[in-house]
């Protein structure tokens, strides 16, 4: 079996002929009777690597004139620019006061350290603690993070400190260096990988988390090339979520903002306190909405 991995290079001659012989062989009919047959496995019974096998056969395709199985995702990269705002929630309970009482540092505005990890995640294995975003609209990390009504969270706002370099996963744009039918295929394939990056999963069926994570790490992870990942929202159908490389993560961004804030009944959030003293590795500090350090740190906060 043909094995390449690489960000798609149109220039790159030597590599098209890959992309051409796997085109040739796919089929989306064949392709949705593979996908259908991989979700309905049994995970837990698993070895990492014979979930990865399977995502091997699913996207493998056999061209009928070489008589090869090519194995082929077009990986992409996506840009971030300095200054980028990424967002991230954790809930912290349903009781307001008890919150403001409670103890956080600087590590609670991080991603959490690797022996808190202790099972498999959309894109991470155990004892791997990733940083999840989401791009600029908190909305969608308050989704994410399943944040019902009266529930207390913390809105965690990053800022790129550089450009950001991520790998595309599960999402696709027409190049106008494909053909049409090309771009046709290739859609076809990625959105295979969407909605299996997006598949609903809860208690009953967490087991999936083995196949998203593998997924990632089959296809997407590029050692050395990327700072981490942005692929489809799952939980609003619109954005997108960041998720950081933990060695990226403290080097690239800052905190440019927290805050604990409350859902209303109608979803729409309220922040109720600003934290202060950011980097400081024991207690975070509370602020009131209208006192001077908000006004000073939290100027875009409008007090109605």
């Amino acid at each position: 079996m043909k094995d390449e991995r690489w960000y798609f290079d149109p220039e790159d001659e030597s590599k098209i002929i890959y992309y051409k012989l796997y085109l040739d062989a796919f089929s989306n009919e064949h392709y949705q009777r593979k996908l259908k047959n991989l979700i309905n496995m049994n995970f837990d019974s698993m070895s990492n690597q014979a979930i990865r096998n399977e995502i091997r056969n699913l996207i493998s395709f056999t061209n009928n004139i070489t008589g090869q199985a090519y194995y082929f995702i077009p990986t992409f990269s996506y840009i971030y620019k300095c200054n980028s705002k990424f967002s991230r929630v954790r809930k912290l309970g349903n009781n307001l006061y008890e919150v403001h009482n409670r103890r956080l540092c600087k590590r609670d505005l991080w991603n959490p350290e690797v022996n808190y990890v202790k099972e498999y995640g959309r894109l991470n294995y155990p004892n791997e603690s990733l940083l999840y975003t989401a791009e600029k609209y908190p909305e969608v990390s308050i989704k994410e993070a399943g944040v019902k009504g009266n529930d207390v969270f913390l809105l965690v706002t990053y800022e790129a400190l550089d450009e950001i370099s991520v790998t595309i996963a599960g999402l696709y744009q027409e190049k106008d260096y494909f053909t049409d039918e090309e771009n046709i295929k290739i859609s076809q394939l990625i959105n295979g990988i969407s909605d299996l990056l997006k598949l609903t999963i809860d208690e009953s069926n967490k087991q999936l988390y083995r196949l998203t994570s593998n997924l990632i790490k089959e296809c997407y992870y590029l050692e050395g090339y990327q700072d981490g990942w942005v692929y489809p929202s799952i939980a609003l159908g619109k954005g997108h979520n960041v998720c950081f490389k933990p060695t990226i993560a403290e080097k690239k961004l800052k905190v440019y903002s927290a805050e604990i804030c409350t859902l209303d009944e109608e979803h729409l959030f309220s922040v109720r306190y600003v934290l202060g003293d950011l980097e400081n590795e024991n207690t975070l500090k509370f602020h009131d909405l209208g006192s001077d350090f908000q006004k000073r740190y939290y100027p875009h906060l409008v007090i109605s």
